[in-house]
């Protein structure tokens, strides 16, 4: 928050200190392609426009940032990558870009336009979005939602269908061993009845 201060006292002294408390006019949108889609926009003829004239002019009249993502897409599973870009049209009007995620400013993603989230794990779900100190102040883009899927669940999941089904075959396995055993225990038994049975009475002959 300090930091966000800080950048927008800077922007405001440097807009008051080098260009006369005015907003230069390339800070709106003034090409015809543009103004078709915004409406006429004024000032376009103005080298520069004094500060509380441009804080009302409207929104889509001025120039700004914004995020997008890479074909991916900003919904992916854990251990893949996501690219961010932050797109803006202040060709040489930018003393310093960065990003934020849910607030916070990313230091070591400084002047960085493009961003890879590499190996995403479930913790970097958020909200991204980039900002820009210009000659045209301190603007910053909508929230860019990164969900990254929790796979632990579905691990979980796997892993417990597996030990089950471990289990289920280890038990299997010893109820035909001991089936087999019990089998071979009573074939044993009968061989030693038969084998110990005794004989039957001498035959009688004749007295000598």
């Amino acid at each position: 928050m300090r930091e966000t201060f800080q950048y927008l006292l800077l922007g405001h002294l440097l807009i008051a200190g080098v260009a006369s408390a005015c907003v230069p006019f390339q800070c709106l949108i003034c090409n015809s392609t543009e103004m078709t889609r915004a409406g006429a926009c004024p000032s376009c003829n103005t080298s520069c426009i004094p500060d509380e004239q441009y804080a009302n002019i409207s929104s889509s009249c001025k120039k700004g940032v914004q995020v997008s993502a890479n074909r991916t897409g900003s919904n992916v599973d854990e251990g893949k990558d996501v690219k961010l870009k932050c797109v803006h049209d202040l060709k040489g009007q930018v003393w310093l870009l960065g990003w934020k995620m849910d607030g916070e400013e990313i230091l070591d993603k400084r002047n960085k336009s493009k961003i890879r989230l590499k190996k995403v794990l479930a913790h970097k779900s958020g909200k991204y979005s980039c900002f820009v100190n210009s000659t045209c102040g301190f603007l910053e883009s909508e929230p860019h939602d990164v969900t990254v899927k929790n796979n632990s669940v579905i691990l979980l999941i796997v892993c417990g269908i597996s030990a089950l089904a471990l289990v289920v075959t280890m038990g299997l396995v010893l109820k035909y061993k001991m089936k087999r055993d019990s089998a071979k225990h009573r074939e044993r038994m009968e061989m030693r009845a038969q084998e110990g049975r005794p004989g039957g009475p001498d035959p009688i002959g004749p007295r000598v």
